[in-house]
């Protein structure tokens, strides 16, 4: 048998406060980058016209596969998410604004505005900053 005092987690609101940042740290992480991306294209970003490759409603976000042509002459194929493309046929030309140093991870629909882009980061924010609150 051993002399040692059993462990000790910690009184529950200890515990519920310990899972309640850990839940806010992955929130800022998933949200992190969807911002730098955001960041990326509102410094140096590029419209151009793009070809809808595919569409897909998927139950969180909605969107077109897309194939593009930088400014530099480079052929891009690239997800990007919107409602709008939803409804739309293969091979329709659309307008999607892109940063030249990333241009497949960083297409966006250039109709869309810079809010409806961060709702998804923004609402992973407030659930980190909600759950650090509530702890």
């Amino acid at each position: 048998m051993s002399d040692r005092p059993p462990v000790q987690i910690g009184t529950p609101a200890q515990v519920i406060a310990g899972i309640s940042a850990l839940f806010a740290a992955l929130g800022c992480l998933a949200a992190f980058p969807v911002v730098r991306g955001e960041m990326a294209r509102a410094q140096n970003s590029r419209i151009t016209m793009a070809t809808i490759l595919s569409t897909y409603d998927g139950r969180l976000i909605d969107g077109a596969h897309v194939a593009f042509t930088t400014a530099a002459g480079r052929r891009v194929e690239a997800q990007v998410a919107s409602s709008r493309f939803r409804d739309m046929r293969v091979g329709t030309t659309v307008k999607i604004r892109y940063a030249p140093s990333t241009p497949a991870h960083t297409a966006v629909d250039s109709e869309e505005s810079s809010a409806e882009r961060l709702a998804m980061p923004g609402a992973f924010w407030a659930m980190a900053i909600a759950f650090g609150i509530g702890s």
